[in-house]
């Protein structure tokens, strides 16, 4: 009687620790999935606000047919970016699970930046703030240009979140000692 109650707790066991092994692949696979679909939303959130304000400010007033043409022509580049952060999205995670590598490539910051500044004008005007350029040196960079400015646009979102109607957000790039930097300054609260 004693060896077979140890021997069935050796079964419960040892069925245990096999059921826990065989198990963990499936919650590391449902923890990067939920990792992913976090990082999917907070990627997402800024383009589709940038769309909405663009589209706010486009019919807050009557306009000319061709002011209303050039801001749906706008509409229409930003969901094409979006579709391009969904591929990129979709890049990271095989990146992540080691099917591919992120490809860097030579580009200028500068470049970048100015693009994401243009981008989420709309939203800087919708939320009643100033979005300046301030100083911007030539800044060659060695990365995905896409990712790069994306990355740009989550923190001037969030400048402009926390910055109250009437302030400022100021956008630099330098370049000195062979390092890049991006700043941006707000007269908010600051980046949360």
């Amino acid at each position: 009687a004693v060896a077979s109650l140890a021997a069935l707790g050796l079964v419960i066991g040892g069925g245990a620790l096999l059921a826990r092994k065989s198990t963990a692949p499936v919650q590391q696979a449902f923890e990067q999935m939920r990792r992913f679909m976090a990082d999917a939303a907070h990627e997402l959130r800024t383009p589709i606000t940038i769309l909405r304000a663009r589209a706010d400010v486009a019919r807050q007033r009557e306009r000319e047919p061709a002011a209303y043409v050039e801001a749906l022509a706008e509409i229409e580049r930003d969901a094409a970016r979006m579709g391009a952060i969904v591929d990129d999205l979709l890049t990271l995670a095989r990146a992540d699970a080691g099917e591919r590598g992120l490809r860097a490539e030579r580009c200028f910051l500068d470049d970048v930046v100015l693009d994401a500044v243009h981008a989420a004008q709309p939203l800087a005007e919708r939320r009643g703030v100033a979005l300046e350029v301030g100083a911007f040196e030539e800044a060659p960079v060695l990365g995905e240009p896409a990712l790069l400015r994306q990355a740009t646009l989550i923190v001037l979102d969030n400048a402009l979140k926390y910055t109250p109607a009437g302030g400022t957000v100021t956008v630099t790039v330098g370049a000195a000692g062979g390092y890049c930097s991006l700043t941006v300054r707000d007269t908010g609260v600051g980046i949360r």
